[in-house]
Formats: C-alpha cells, sequence, structure tokens
C-alpha cells in the first residue's frame, strides 16, 4: 500500500471511529456519567483507536480487542510520556466500557470482547509493575 492509499484508508476509518465514539458518548450520558469522565473516556479511546490502531495499517476498531497487550503492555508504557500506573488503570477501564457499548450495539462479537477482558485481566498487574520499573529507570536517568 502506497502513503496516499494508507492515507485514504485511514480518514475511512476515522470517520467509521468518529461514529462508534458518538454511539459510546451517548451510552455514557445515558448512564449519567459526569462530563468530565466522558472527556476522560472519549480522549483515551480516541487515542487508541484513531492512533495506535492506526499508526502502521489502518486496523478496524474490532482489531483493537486482539490489540490490548501490545498497547497498554508496551507502547502505552514505553512511548506515552505522561503513562504511569495508575493510567494504564484508567485507560483500560475506559477501553473495556467502549468495546462493552461495542458488544451492546453488535460491532463486536461476544468472543472478541470476552478475549479484551480477559486480556486486560490477566495483564495489568505486569503492565503496572512494567511501567513503575520504567519510570523509576527514567528518573534515575535523568
Amino acid at each position: 500500500m502506497n502513503f496516499l492509499e494508507y492515507e485514504k484508508q485511514c480518514a475511512f476509518q476515522q470517520e467509521k471511529n468518529e461514529e462508534y465514539l458518538k454511539i459510546f458518548k451517548k451510552e455514557l450520558e445515558k448512564a449519567k456519567t459526569a462530563k468530565r469522565s466522558i472527556a476522560n473516556h472519549l480522549t483515551n479511546v480516541d487515542f487508541y483507536i484513531n492512533n495506535y490502531l492506526l499508526r502502521f495499517e489502518p486496523l478496524p476498531m474490532n482489531e483493537g480487542c486482539k490489540s490490548i497487550d501490545d498497547f497498554l503492555g508496551y507502547f502505552y508504557i514505553y512511548k506515552c510520556i505522561w503513562s504511569n500506573p495508575t493510567n494504564i488503570k484508567i485507560t483500560a477501564i475506559s477501553i473495556k466500557k467502549f468495546y462493552k457499548c461495542m458488544f451492546k450495539h453488535g460491532f463486536v462479537s461476544l468472543e472478541e470482547y470476552q478475549c479484551l477482558c480477559d486480556t486486560i485481566d490477566n495483564n495489568m498487574d505486569n503492565w503496572v509493575k512494567e511501567c513503575s520499573k520504567y519510570k523509576v529507570r527514567i528518573k534515575d536517568f535523568i
């Protein structure tokens, strides 16, 4: 795929993702979630589906169910300067809520959603430990 085709496919995927984010926002508002929490959830999910999932090839939103380990266990820890153990947990909660909404609306299968949840549940402690160790090493370096 050449760069022009990549950009075209990314733009198409971002349009679709915008619709998913609107559905998610409505769901959060319906649940009477605080406006600030809604904004945080949307920011976290938007970064995942519109940045991380599109960085090498334009992956559709449902592929995010399979990519969460690399995102939270590597990319988020080592590539996102703002990452910390608490942010990993908060971001995971946002992503779980989003994919639960997507499952509820038929955009991901139960199997995909369960895979995402199991991956998060089984790896969270390791991600938090790794992030803590990395942040200590960075502080020592600076």
